[in-house]
């Protein structure tokens, strides 16, 4: 059995038992080996055709379509990827783009279903799961085909076009109502979300967050807010304080990231390093020095001069940590605002002397 065969027939499995945790670990490719994906992508790149066939033989709509596009974009991707058919003049006809459009194709054939699924009176949303891994992966692409294949005048064409896809999703789930929203499609719209805002992220306009930001503290979704899935909220909240602090609102940003860096999984070491990167420069801020223990756990070691020195009130010190770290401090965002911290030393350095100055005049 061919790689492709056992994938459209294990997609056929789970869609029957509609257990849709197996079948989103295997539209995110999770259950193969690097060795194992690109054997898959190029039997799916190099004969649309049985690619066709074997999913047509195997699954019923809209899943037919779904996994064929699914596949399809994997295979321009590897395609791509391999410098195949990217040397074109018409940069609208290459591989990552063509990877993107059919994508976007999966999505919104899932988009389709789950509107059928939510005017039908059968309850539940093992879908959800699924979905979320086509949009992750639409997202991905269309990042791809605007790094590669977009004019100047055309910048962030298919991240954009992403989030048009998304905005249908969101504007769906987000208007459920009623006693069964946790078994609804509703509970996917925070990841929906979160993706949206990620695609911000990437093209620099973080301005656009804000009606998402208003979505989720309506009550509407902040009185369910504790029911979504725990890597949904986690995701959102670290991203709505790194908003925060780039709006200058560090209390919020201290709330947010907090909340992040607390309910994160204890073995997701990377993730919590990462929430850190922006929590520490809100607390040292806010006057709370994170802690010698924290800052070793977490390899963060390009804080402690920082914080040793704001302590001290040693300026050099300080200025001297803030240059050696600039560009990492600058690639997170964080600069400017470790740069505030300025006064906080040049405050406790006054302190200093004027005790040091106290305490001669009572020797004297």
């Amino acid at each position: 059995m061919s790689e492709m065969d056992g994938f459209v027939t294990r997609c056929g499995m789970a869609i029957s038992y509609e257990n849709g945790g197996d079948l989103a670990d295997l539209l995110r490719f999770k259950t193969l080996s690097p060795q194992a994906k690109t054997q898959l992508a190029k039997q799916c790149q190099s004969n649309r055709g049985r690619l066709h066939g074997v999913c047509a033989s195997k699954l019923s709509e809209p899943f037919t379509s779904i996994v064929i596009e699914h596949l399809w974009s994997l295979g321009l991707e590897h395609k791509a990827a391999s410098g195949q058919g990217t040397g074109g003049k018409n940069k609208q006809d290459g591989p990552w783009v063509k990877s993107f459009l059919a994508e976007q194709k999966a999505a919104e054939a899932f988009y389709s279903h789950m509107e059928q699924e939510s005017k039908s009176k059968q309850s539940g949303n093992w879908w959800l799961a699924p979905i979320h891994a086509v949009l992750d992966r639409m997202r991905y692409v269309a990042g791809r085909a605007d790094q590669h294949e977009t004019h100047a005048d055309d910048k962030d064409k298919y991240q954009k076009l992403a989030v048009d896809t998304m905005t249908k999703y969101m504007r769906s789930m987000i208007v459920v109502r009623g006693a069964n929203q946790q078994q609804s499609k509703k509970m996917g719209c925070l990841a929906v979300m979160n993706n949206m805002i990620k695609v911000y992220f990437a093209i620099n306009n973080l301005r656009l967050c804000s009606n998402l930001l208003s979505a989720v503290n309506s009550p509407n979704l902040s009185n369910i807010f504790h029911a979504f899935p725990k890597s949904h909220s986690v995701t959102y909240k670290y991203y709505e304080g790194r908003i925060y602090l780039f709006e200058e609102r560090y209390k919020m940003a201290e709330t947010s990231l907090q909340y992040a860096l607390d309910h994160c999984h204890r073995d997701h070491i990377a993730n919590k390093r990462r929430v850190l990167e922006f929590l520490i420069p809100v607390k040292l801020y806010l006057g709370k020095p994170p802690t010698a223990h924290c800052l070793r756990k977490y390899g963060l070691s390009h804080f402690e001069g920082l914080a040793r020195s704001i302590g001290k009130g040693a300026l050099h010190e300080f200025n001297a940590t803030l240059e050696r770290h600039e560009e990492r401090f600058i690639k997170y965002g964080t600069f400017l605002l470790l740069e505030k911290l300025k006064t906080v030393v040049f405050r406790n350095l006054f302190r200093q002397v004027y005790d040091n100055n106290n305490c001669c005049s009572c020797s004297s």
